[in-house]
């Protein structure tokens, strides 16, 4: 922060402390005046508060060495500060108040002299001591309050840093599990004798991985994105299985503009190739209604037993979780001699 700034923030703050203790200056020759029954007494309001004001602009006055005295009210040296303080910032709050009712005419003879300054603390030492209470418990409280609200934004920090790494372990779990399938491509072209193709299977690879690993963990993509990377991923395997092997999509506008945790559907198309479609279509769909967003991917062949679905869905169930909680899920059926995965999640979500 600048000198000009810091200067700006002190007039501010010295500001609001001056109209906080006008107010309750003025509330406070409201409650006399009351409690005194105003005129009948002969007590003028104008005259009545015009005193009031003057104590407290005194006391406004005293504020930032009263704060700086207390500071965060932790250690017994600022309790002794205060203790040490108070007789003396009672006489200095004597001393400005008789002064400012000397500058301003409220009281013309006013005088600081000695006898003036002992006659003050006679009158006002016992109000002054409740008003200097109020600052120092004031005081702490603002320094609890903000001790609170640091620890409550530290926490926050802290889940979130923690959620993070939560997902890039997911993430990091991920890319090997791929590594480990490619290689195993790469490996049976070369068998094969296919060593062009086993060439092209590795320059898929870097370009699948250089996309997948400039993702963040905690990233939120377009489906049409995530069909990128899924399509990078088929082209791999289909070095493998050949052309047998393909992805038909049928998504609509508005779930192609969705936004998604990236790197949700491959691991699902992965999972399919790998139970029986490697020679077969994978169909992907995908719709939005009510502000829900739905992806569908389905492959001929029997879903695996809930409990022993591998990797790929255990991680798609745990990615869903780290980003929605509860209000998204994962479902897998057998529908006409087909594995359908089905996803459901808020749509759009930024």
């Amino acid at each position: 922060m600048s000198l000009a700034e810091k200067s700006a923030q002190r007039i501010r703050n010295g500001t609001i402390v001056l109209l906080l203790w006008t107010l309750f200056g003025l509330i406070s020759s409201g409650h006399f005046f009351v409690r005194e029954d105003g005129p009948n007494t002969g007590a003028f309001f104008g005259d009545l508060a015009s005193h009031i004001l003057l104590f407290y602009w005194a006391w406004a006055a005293l504020t930032p060495i009263v704060v700086r005295i207390v500071g965060q009210g932790r250690a017994w040296r600022e309790w002794r500060g205060i203790v040490v303080a108070a007789p003396v910032l009672v006489l200095l709050h004597g001393m400005l108040y008789l002064g400012l009712e000397r500058l301003t005419g409220v009281e013309p003879h006013a005088s600081i002299s000695p006898s003036e300054l002992l006659n003050y603390v006679m009158r006002h030492a016992g109000g002054d001591v409740a008003t200097l209470g109020v600052l120092v418990g004031s005081r702490l409280l603002f320094v609890a309050v903000r001790r609170a609200r640091e620890r409550e934004v530290a926490a926050a920090e802290l889940q979130t840093r923690l959620a993070r790494a939560d997902l890039e372990l997911l993430r990091w779990q991920l890319h090997p599990h791929f590594l480990f399938n490619a290689l195993n491509t790469v490996s049976t072209l070369i068998l094969r004798g296919a060593n062009a193709d086993a060439e092209d299977a590795i320059a898929r690879m870097s370009r699948y991985l250089r996309t997948a690993l400039d993702q963040r963990a905690d990233t939120l993509v377009t489906v049409e994105e995530e069909l990128v990377v899924v399509r990078q991923y088929v082209a791999i395997e289909m070095l493998r299985f050949g052309e047998g092997l393909d992805v038909t999509t049928t998504v609509n506008d508005d779930a192609l503009a969705a936004r998604i945790p990236s790197l949700l559907l491959q691991p699902l198309v992965e999972n399919a190739i790998h139970h029986g479609s490697a020679r077969g279509v994978i169909f992907v769909s995908g719709s939005t209604a009510g502000g829900r967003l739905q992806l569908r991917v389905a492959n001929p062949g029997d879903a695996p037993v809930i409990g022993n679905e591998g990797f790929g869905l255990g991680y798609v169930r745990q990615r869903l979780r780290h980003f929605y909680g509860d209000d998204a899920s994962l479902s897998l059926a057998s529908v006409s001699g087909e594995t359908v995965v089905t996803l459901e999640m808020p749509c759009g979500v930024a």
